[in-house]
């Protein structure tokens, strides 16, 4: 390691915000911590009186590397809160970062170690401390976090690329191999915890040295992110009527967004699509279809990797559209099938167990007629 790693700034300068989160579960600020130095973040996150205990991490505190702003909140945080805007954990309202979370699992003592030896030889500053798994019998090896200030400001692009280029420099990549999640400044992090029954094996050590250079942890970083294509900005358009399209449509209501894995395929096929309907109808179809999810699935849309716009964007389907079509339809027949059969189970279809059917009468009449027939249902010729 060479001393280009080392900025200039002294610890003793440096100083950070961190805001907290009563548990895994709940987005909303329950401390925040500004202007505040080093000693002041190891008490926060790891406070030397020893690790929260409790045998649900998700219901221990976690935090983000940086204050919140107050921006519009989630649909679901409006009603919760009855407020349109405030703070909250999302892409949307994370600021800057001034310091560098990583997960380190699944090294080896013997390796961890050796990494932390490669910080204090490199005159860098770190936090590293237990996780929530650390000692667990089916989760060999060290299970720690490892913070590191750095000597500006970091926007969510710029921690992305200096967590990247620290796992380089210092871990070969092996953290991001094995889980980058952590490079989005918006992911939150437990703070020192530990199940009752490995309260032996937790642990917190803490070198004070020089701050990490954020530029030369940028420039590592960025040798290995893809450039991004320019981006065409989601515009709602008004679709084209045609029969294909008014078919598409009618089968949105009845295709489930809410499974990763069926999301992801539609989204696909959707993508499939362009070469026969245009990509802005394709595009504006695929939106729909993903906003039809609820709340609790919407939520990964901070994420770049499941924001509807940006995924239509980037995937590369290999499935021809007649293909795709099959994967759309198919799926519509599926969900609408099983929306009539808890209608029949039920003895009531309601109001939309009644839309269900109509819509399979209409595309698919004879797997509705069979699942009448194995209810008991007399059907007409």
């Amino acid at each position: 390691m060479t001393t280009e790693l080392v900025g200039s700034m002294e610890l003793a300068a440096w100083s950070c915000s961190v805001t907290l989160f009563p548990s895994f579960y709940n987005p909303l600020p329950a401390d925040e911590l500004e202007n505040a130095p080093f000693a002041w973040l190891v008490n926060f996150v790891a406070a030397a009186t020893g690790p929260v205990i409790g045998p649900d991490k998700g219901a221990l505190p976690f935090y983000v590397p940086c204050s919140l702003k107050v921006a519009p909140l989630t649909a679901k945080m409006q009603e919760k809160t009855a407020r349109k805007v405030g703070k909250q954990r999302s892409a949307a309202h994370v600021t800057e970062a001034m310091f560098l979370v990583l997960d380190v699992d699944g090294l080896t003592q013997a390796q961890f170690d050796a990494l932390l030896e490669s910080l204090r030889n490199a005159g860098i500053t770190f936090l590293a401390y237990s996780t929530h798994s650390h000692g667990r019998a089916d989760k060999p090896g060290v299970r720690a976090r490892l913070l590191i200030p750095v000597d500006r400001p970091l926007s969510g692009d710029e921690y992305k690329a200096a967590w990247l280029g620290f796992d380089i420099l210092f871990c070969d990549g092996a953290i991001a191999a094995a889980d980058d999640s952590g490079k989005a400044i918006w992911q939150q992090q437990g703070v020192w915890s530990v199940h009752p029954d490995r309260v032996d094996a937790a642990f917190r050590i803490v070198h004070k040295a020089g701050v990490a250079s954020a530029d030369a942890l940028i420039v590592e970083g960025l040798k290995v992110i893809k450039p991004t294509p320019e981006r065409r900005e989601f515009v709602a358009q008004q679709l084209p009527v045609t029969m294909e399209v008014n078919r598409l449509v009618s089968a949105l209501p009845w295709l489930d967004s809410e499974t990763t894995s069926k999301w992801t395929s539609l989204m696909v096929a959707f993508k499939a699509l362009v070469p026969v309907i245009g990509y802005d109808a394709a595009q504006e179809l695929a939106v729909r279809y993903s906003e039809q999810a609820g709340e609790a699935a919407k939520a990964k849309n901070d994420d770049s990797r499941y924001n509807p716009s940006s995924f239509f964007e980037n995937a590369t389907p290999t499935m021809p559209p007649e293909a795709a079509k099959g994967v759309i339809y198919g799926a519509a027949r599926d969900g609408a099938l099983a929306e009539v059969e808890r209608g029949l189970v039920a003895g009531n279809l309601g109001v939309r167990g009644s839309e269900a059917a109509t819509y399979l009468a209409c595309h698919h009449r004879a797997a509705l007629r069979d699942l009448l027939t194995r209810h008991g249902v007399e059907v007409a010729a």
